[in-house]
């Protein structure tokens, strides 16, 4: 019976994804292919959003750099939000120094929210034996011994998504 081969104590109490898998009668090494992949793409979705606010970062430094040797009295243009305010030096930095402070502590909680989900993801690889084409697999599991799910199967693409599940 396949649906009692999906019910496995490594898959309860899984995600609603888990579940609407089950209903539509996917294989479990396909379900753990989709966790894994969404664990992934929850990843880098937290890399990119890092690497931008980085870069928000070293702009406010930059504006700073450029505003800290200027008359405070001098006006200058900020633009907040969509619309661009007239103010003086003397008014604008300290909310540049107070904005950059507060991307920084984002950043660094950014960075420890990229920690948790690079551990998930790990500990996922392993308790589900999930290996990544392109890494280096250990010698007691091969290739051929594992399933390759393709994203043919979701209509997508004929080429290979490159996670092998071990059985």
């Amino acid at each position: 019976n396949r649906s009692s081969d999906l019910q496995t104590p490594s898959l309860s109490g899984t995600s609603e994804m888990a579940k609407a898998a089950l209903r539509k009668n996917v294989s479990q090494h396909e379900l753990i292919a989709m966790q894994f992949q969404q664990l992934r793409n929850e990843q880098q979705s937290l890399s990119a959003k890092i690497a931008e606010m980085e870069g928000e970062l070293s702009e406010h430094n930059a504006v700073i750099d450029a505003l800290k040797d200027v008359d405070a009295a001098r006006r200058c243009f900020r633009s907040v939000g969509s619309v661009l305010v007239e103010k003086t030096v003397g008014d604008v930095l300290p909310d540049l120094r107070d904005q950059c402070s507060k991307i920084g502590v984002l950043v660094d909680t950014m960075k420890q929210q990229f920690e948790v989900k690079s551990r998930e993801l790990q500990e996922f690889k392993e308790k589900n034996n999930v290996r990544v084409r392109g890494e280096d697999l250990d010698d007691d599991e091969s290739v051929s011994e594992s399933h390759s799910v393709s994203k043919e199967e979701d209509g997508s693409s004929s080429k290979d998504v490159g996670v092998l599940v071990g059985k």
